[in-house]
């Protein structure tokens, strides 16, 4: 099973491997912490050839770690992942995961000093400090319409919590 998902991980199509993530937590370290045996590629290698940020938040606030490695393939040429990249090795950035769970939100106020980064519909929340931000009963970032956090609203602009 884990092959067939790093085989779309290497053709770019992270849909199906997010929403495995994000669904099951056991499965979601196993992804984040696999190493290809034959190329010793991680996942979050192929995110960053790919210069797929949101697929790089996923697996980094699921357990994948960075390497200089990952970071030499994050060229100029890829952008958004060397950002993701740079901002994620900073000792005052977070990689925290969404969450749907509006009913158990908790506010928040980031320190002047840090960042959050989440992933949020095939792109990435940079939330940064003294901004307010929620989270539920597991420390997940509540992200409404559009990736609004202070506060996450919904379609209509109204707070979600």
């Amino acid at each position: 099973m884990i092959d067939d998902l790093y085989f779309l991980a290497k053709h770019n199509r992270w849909s199906v491997i997010v929403s495995i993530i994000e669904k099951r937590e056991q499965k979601a370290r196993r992804i984040a912490a696999y190493v290809h045996p034959h190329s010793g590629w991680t996942f979050l290698h192929q995110a960053a050839y790919h210069d797929n940020a949101w697929a790089a938040v996923v697996l980094l606030a699921h357990g994948a770690v960075l390497s200089n490695d990952i970071g030499k393939i994050a060229t100029v040429d890829k952008l958004r992942v060397r950002r993701v990249f740079d901002l994620a090795n900073r000792s005052t950035t977070k990689v925290m995961a969404r969450s749907p769970s509006f009913t158990e939100a908790t506010r928040r106020v980031l320190p002047a000093d840090q960042c959050v980064l989440v992933p949020y519909a095939g792109g990435v929340v940079e939330i940064h400090g003294t901004k307010d931000y929620w989270t539920d009963s597991q420390g997940r970032v509540l992200v409404g319409w559009h990736g609004s956090h202070s506060p996450p609203c919904g379609m209509d602009g109204m707070s979600l919590v």
